[in-house]
């Protein structure tokens, strides 16, 4: 239960802001929406984790609030959140400033209920520091990187080096889900040509390419107990990056779906087919937060979750619908940027078969990894501006206002006297 703070004022540590940077603003939130400063949206539906604490937070408050219900001859029960502020302090933990809308009902004399606003701040403070320490059979426990593949082949080589190159002296195998394609003869040479070849396991890919069923039949042929990786060929890995997978995921407890940098448009940044993955600004991409596709766990966890929905075709929404599962779960998610993977930049093509809900999440992952707002603004006053608006900026053009040209119009139909 979260403890009482009615009768005392909350305490946090006291911090001068020595510059603006220093403050830690608030977030504010409503019933539905979150309006997140840090984030590639402003404005997104609150996440999952947000809902479920502030439902158990609200329960406790309603809770202490009724304690004493009989003796004040009134009970209050909970109706919503109008809206409220968030923030997390290193010294003071997660602060909250809710204003709830509440039903007083007077139980004792005349009966009355009537609706009320109750304004509360409360402060959630840090548990004592607990730590974990990486058995020595966690960092060499073999790593299962499951590769769905259909085509590709330019991006496979790249794949295949850097595997080679990352996973030579370390305890971690490829399987790879191959579907035919034009190139199928010339990827499973490059398979047989590798130093690695035999950390390369080959299934052949079922029917029509389907992400979610090579993914699960990835894992599947697996032993109990595998730690595995869903990768894609166009994503860019390190070592370190392998590193945090295997620190991130614990059987029974932890699953990890890490925050790729995800590339914008090459032509747009750097002028040529592919940019380097060492060059991570503002302008060069985004940390794709809506992406769940990347992610590590054990297979017993896999199938205890439920899996991956067999009946998804197509681009997107399977990782999507995996996650949710997982969330249900007493399964702890990892979510986090990981500067070290990197989703290679690639034209996006939605097939125009998708059904709506994937055909939208396509076509706005499409739209996001064109280029960043400043270079789209770039491009827009240095290639594509008007001429009356040049004009303008250049004090040469007379704006004329909404309420003038109400004015002229008025004037212009009056009949003449």
């Amino acid at each position: 239960m979260i403890p009482s703070i009615a009768d005392t004022a909350v305490e946090t540590a006291v911090v001068f802001p020595q510059t603006t940077d220093d403050i830690i603003t608030w977030e504010y939130f409503d019933r539905k929406s979150e309006y997140v400063q840090s984030t590639f949206s402003l404005k997104r539906n609150n996440e999952e984790h947000w809902k479920i604490l502030l439902k158990r937070v609200t329960n406790s408050i309603i809770y202490d609030m009724n304690r004493q219900a009989n003796d004040k001859g009134r009970v209050l029960e909970y109706r919503e959140i109008l809206f409220g502020h968030r923030r997390i302090t290193p010294n003071g933990g997660l602060e909250l400033s809710l204003h709830l809308r509440l039903e007083y009902k007077k139980i004792r004399g005349t009966q009355i209920k009537m609706d009320v606003k109750k304004h509360l701040v409360l402060r959630i403070p840090f548990l004592s520091p607990q730590y974990r320490e990486l058995t020595h059979t966690e960092a060499r426990s073999t790593l299962y990187l499951i590769l769905p593949l259909s085509g590709k082949f330019e991006a496979f080589r790249s794949f295949l080096a850097q595997f080679e190159n990352v996973c030579s002296d370390l305890s971690c195998n490829l399987v790879i889900i191959l579907y035919d394609s034009p190139s199928y003869a010339a990827t499973r040479q490059a398979i047989y040509d590798s130093p690695l070849a035999k950390s390369i396991t080959v299934h052949q890919g079922k029917g029509e390419f389907s992400r979610a069923l090579a993914l699960h039949q990835g894992i599947t042929s697996l032993s109990s107990g595998s730690l595995v990786l869903f990768i894609d060929v166009d994503i860019h890995f390190t070592r370190e990056a392998l590193d945090r997978v295997r620190l991130h995921t614990i059987q029974g407890e932890q699953m990890y779906f890490p925050i790729v940098f995800s590339q914008y448009d090459s032509r747009m940044v750097c002028g040529a087919d592919h940019c380097s993955v060492s060059q991570q600004t503002s302008d060069s991409g985004y940390f794709r937060f809506f992406g769940f596709g990347i992610a590590s766990m054990y297979k017993e966890d896999y199938l205890a979750c439920g899996g991956f929905d067999l009946s998804i075709h197509g681009w997107g929404k399977e990782d999507v619908d995996l996650y949710s599962k997982v969330l249900k779960t007493n399964l702890t998610v990892i979510r986090s940027g990981d500067p070290d993977l990197t989703h290679i930049y690639h034209p996006v093509i939605c097939d125009p078969n998708l059904n709506q809900d994937q055909a939208v999440m396509c076509l706005n992952s499409k739209a996001a990894s064109f280029a960043s707002k400043s270079s789209l603004a770039e491009i827009y006053f240095l290639h594509y501006r008007d001429k009356n608006l040049q004009n303008m900026l250049n004090g040469k053009l007379q704006v004329t206002t909404k309420s003038q040209t109400t004015r002229k119009t008025h004037q212009d139909s009056a009949p003449p006297r």
